[in-house]
């Protein structure tokens, strides 16, 4: 059964980082683009994932979610 797990990306300077609060075991640094660091982390986790199965463990739920919000800051009371 495929799942989909959230990944969030990180860029520092020219370097970038990418984790997965559903997978807290799995995570990329040090990627040269934000495409190596997806790289990385499909790699980390289909890996992470056989682990748990080999060890007759349950998969881990998907709990996290993105959105967006749109705002922009209030105008100060006069």
């Amino acid at each position: 059964m495929m799942r989909k797990y959230l990944v969030i990306y990180e860029q520092e300077g020219k370097s970038w980082a990418a984790s997965s609060p559903d997978l807290p075991k799995v995570f990329a640094v040090g990627c040269k683009s934000r495409a190596e660091a997806r790289k990385a982390m499909t790699i980390g986790i289909r890996f992470h994932l056989e682990s748990l199965r080999k060890a007759g463990m349950p998969m881990p739920a998907t709990r996290h979610h993105v959105g967006t919000v749109s705002a922009s800051p209030s105008r100060a009371a006069a």
